[in-house]
């Protein structure tokens, strides 16, 4: 597999960085002559090279089944010849569950939106025959094919059934970052290289969205079910001292309503997690087991260097019990790593 760069712009001082995907590679003293202003290189991405700092004097435009609208810019031999003024956007496809609406899903499309650069690509969701694609929010790794890019995504459950024939039979991944130490554990397992960088994406709400603060809720507990077992809800809450969160209402709401509250309870992983996100206190609720387990709560908290701790009923509900410490994640780190900036 050959990746294809061009400058940015000139240099004076001499420089032997070149940018692939948000992984910085050190060329070695081989390559380094040929770094002249707007001269194109070709590098085999199985070489070895040493990562460096961030630079961004180059970036990278991947070889792989070219799109129709960029065939009639390669050459024989198959170095792409585009100009630097070329206005033509490159496809992103980002995969992720939208079946039914899901706040935490949601979020995938609106943290990657806000991340990517809009001015080199365009971000298209859950198409077909693109050749770049990314999953990113959420526990949808299983989803993930051969050279796809995973950005804070994690393993939903490694407890899958012998028919599940289609999932995880990738065998390399291009992996940005991972929401925790469970899911990075899981692809080494696999052969698959994994930065030492964790975070789920949702995190980064905090980043590109303020919410409204809805002040008549202040004093409440917010009540945040899983989306499979809301309905339990309905009716099954003290409405005096709880405020019940619809996971599958629209994004903003959810959020507006987890920052507006004085703490949070919650059986949804993102609603733990934009909890943290502004550092809003909560606890897991686990009244109804969830069909994959627990291991994707397992995975978030150690990312967090979090206790394991959760309740079973509302009824086991103590103020001592929440987590009130927030995000410990370096959050400007986790951005770097995303691959589209």
């Amino acid at each position: 597999m050959l990746w294809y760069a061009h400058k940015k712009q000139f240099i004076k001082n001499d420089s032997n960085i070149i940018c692939i995907c948000n992984t910085y590679l050190k060329i070695n003293q081989t390559h380094s002559d040929f770094l002249k202003d707007n001269e194109k290189i070709a590098i085999n991405i199985n070489d070895i090279f040493k990562i460096e700092k961030e630079e961004k004097d180059y970036y990278l435009v991947y070889n792989i089944k070219i799109t129709q609208k960029y065939s009639k810019i390669l050459q024989k031999n198959n170095k792409i010849t585009m100009s630097i003024n070329d206005t033509s956007k490159i496809d992103v496809n980002l995969v992720y569950f939208n079946r039914w609406r899901n706040f935490g899903d949601e979020l995938s499309a609106f943290i990657t939106y806000s991340l990517i650069n809009k001015n080199i690509y365009n971000l298209v969701y859950n198409q077909k025959n693109i050749d770049i694609n990314i999953i990113s929010i959420g526990s949808y790794m299983h989803k993930a094919k051969n050279n796809y890019f995973i950005f804070g995504s994690g393993i939903r459950t490694i407890e899958y059934n012998i028919d599940d024939i289609n999932e995880h039979d990738y065998k390399n991944l291009n992996v940005c970052a991972v929401r925790g130490p469970l899911t990075k554990k899981y692809l080494e397992n696999k052969n698959i290289y994994v930065r030492n960088v964790f975070g789920d994406p949702g995190l980064l709400i905090s980043k590109f969205y303020i919410p409204e603060k809805n002040v008549s809720i202040k004093n409440k507990i917010g009540l945040i079910p899983h989306k499979t077992n809301y309905k339990m809800y309905l009716e099954k809450y003290d409405k005096e001292l709880y405020y019940l969160i619809n996971p599958m209402d629209d994004w903003k709401n959810v959020i507006n309503s987890i920052y507006s509250c004085k703490s949070i309870i919650s059986s949804s992983l993102h609603g733990l997690i934009c909890s943290d996100a502004y550092n809003i206190p909560n606890l897991w609720l686990d009244e109804y087991a969830l069909e994959e387990g627990d291991f994707k709560f397992k995975d978030y908290f150690q990312s967090q260097n979090r206790n394991y701790i959760k309740i079973n009923n509302l009824e086991e509900f103590n103020e001592n019990m929440l987590y009130k410490n927030g995000n410990k994640i370096n959050l400007e780190l986790l951005m770097e790593q995303f691959p589209f900036r």
